[in-house]
């Protein structure tokens, strides 16, 4: 009698196990699974075996699974240092997006996996921007760009969190920046990577990035530099040189101007005034004692010169080299002009530019 009341609850709890050795999984099935999340293959033989080879519902349980475990290493890994990732890049006409995603090493960031998270981020928040018309550059806080949602319901930490749980390093979707542009201008989206150059799905990825507004007032009877080529010399400036603002070549003097090269120019100004002005000599002899003393005299003179070469063109270096404002620094295709005179002979504009280097130290974070 007891044995008889028991026995459904033996059924019920054995089931389960009956069903995973009498359920045979598919291995076309097993495979497309296993491709498609990238889960590992016990795990989706077992998701496999819970839903009678229904992949849809074996991927939603295992998707969910993965997830909260990668929620939980997310927690146990935070603070660990990430210096290195990718930046992603998505453009559309007169818009691009970008993002950055840092790991802890290079080998996850060659991961095909990662890379598809930084597009699938890098396309979402391009959509996002898409939705509102603008002209300007926008960056979103960390919290909101964590929180923003990129498709099928799944917000950027949900995605990070996911593959946390797959590499078993710690990851973070560190910055999006948004940069329209108005019709009158070109914008222009340059990638570097180290190693060869990838995309996935229309997201071009790589260790830089730079964007580029910038417009050209010509009539086409000039002879100016194509402004494609332009603005992809420039981009490569911007990427070497790092500037941190456009500057106003017109109206701004380069650094360091005003304290020591037109101190430098004054003080030799000076000296040809008041050489100019210097009296003529009233006898031969005094004639015949400046002739005397010509020789010696040149030899200074050109002394003289020489160092205020020497000083003027060290000064012209150290003006370059911390000169921080786009339009006066030299130009990396041609070092005899600076940027600004680049533009001015070519009639261009820049009107702005964002550089992104994944892994720079930065003063404060969003």
């Amino acid at each position: 009698m007891i044995r008889n009341i028991l026995k459904p609850c033996y059924n019920q709890q054995f089931l389960g196990i009956i069903r995973s050795y009498t359920t045979a999984v598919d291995k076309a099935s097993l495979s497309k699974l296993r491709k498609k999340t990238g889960i590992a293959f016990m795990n989706c033989r077992k998701a496999l075996e819970k839903f009678d080879n229904d992949i849809d519902k074996a991927e939603q349980w295992l998707l969910k699974e993965a997830q909260k475990e990668g929620w939980a290493k997310a927690t146990k890994l935070q603070g660990r240092p990430m210096s290195q990732g990718l930046v992603g890049v998505v453009s559309d006409n007169q818009r691009a997006t970008v993002v950055e995603i840092n790991c802890e090493t290079d080998f996850v960031s060659k991961n095909e996996k990662f890379q598809d998270l930084v597009s699938k981020v890098a396309s979402g928040c391009h959509r996002y921007f898409m939705a509102a018309p603008t002209s300007t550059q926008i960056c979103l806080p960390k919290d909101k760009l964590d929180a923003l949602d990129v498709g099928n319901s799944q917000s950027v930490s949900d995605l990070v969190a996911l593959m946390v749980g797959n590499v078993g390093e710690n990851l973070s979707a560190r910055t999006v920046t948004h940069v329209g542009v108005t019709p009158n201008s070109h914008l222009e989206t340059y990638v570097h990577s180290t190693g060869s150059n990838v995309e996935v799905d229309g997201c071009r990825m790589g260790k830089y990035a730079v964007l580029l507004d910038i417009s050209q007032n010509t009539d086409g009877s000039e002879e100016v530099v194509a402004m494609e080529t332009m603005a992809k010399q420039l981009c490569q400036h911007i990427l070497g040189l790092k500037p941190s603002t456009v500057g106003d070549f017109e109206n701004d003097k380069p650094l360091g101007y005003s304290e020591e090269v037109k101190s430098l120019g004054a003080t030799d100004d000076k000296l040809q005034a008041d050489a100019e002005n210097k009296p003529l000599a009233d006898t031969d002899d005094k004639l015949q004692a400046d002739k005397e003393d010509n020789s010696p005299k040149d030899s200074d003179n050109e002394s003289d010169d020489s160092d205020y070469e020497n000083d003027l063109e060290e000064t012209s270096s150290k003006i370059n080299e911390d000169e921080t404002r786009l339009v006066f620094q030299e130009f990396l295709y041609n070092p005899e002009m600076v940027v600004g005179e680049f533009l001015k002979e070519n009639r261009a504009t820049v009107n702005k530019f964002a550089r992104f280097e994944c892994g720079e130290e930065r003063s404060t974070e969003s």
